[in-house]
């Protein structure tokens, strides 16, 4: 049998809620011009709220720091802090930019903050120098 790590989802899960909203952002820009921008600017938003929600929920229930995926990761209320500023951070940027009449790239606009901010939430949460590496190269 492969010895596999357990994956603990409550600390990976305002990175993969950014990542989905990334793509929802993204896929946006298959839709009619007028449905774009609200589209790509509601998903990175929704992404960005749920992403601190969920950090909130991981700052609760890490009381003590936990190293994750085989010493990957941590799971302590620092990073989940981190978080939780980041995702408000994104959502005041994306109602912040919502009244930007210039730019024609909506979708890939919203979509490319929502990684960023996803490579930054993966990057308050490492624990060893390769993954902070795998952060930063993603943000």
């Amino acid at each position: 049998m492969i010895d596999t790590p357990i994956v603990d989802w409550l600390a990976l899960s305002p990175t993969i809620a950014l990542l989905v909203a990334a793509g929802i952002a993204l896929l946006s820009a298959l839709l009619p011009a007028w449905m774009r921008k609200g589209v790509a600017a509601a998903a990175a938003a929704a992404g960005f709220t749920v992403a601190a929600a969920l950090a909130c929920s991981g700052f609760a229930e890490s009381a003590t720091p936990e190293v994750l995926l085989d010493g990957s990761l941590v799971r302590d209320q620092l990073a989940a802090m981190a978080q939780v500023i980041l995702g408000v951070t994104g959502v005041v940027v994306v109602l912040s930019s919502w009244g930007e009449r210039r730019r024609e790239n909506h979708a890939e606009y919203y979509a490319l903050l929502t990684t960023a901010g996803a490579g930054m939430v993966f990057f308050v949460g490492a624990d060893n120098l390769m993954t902070l590496f795998l952060g930063l190269e993603w943000f």
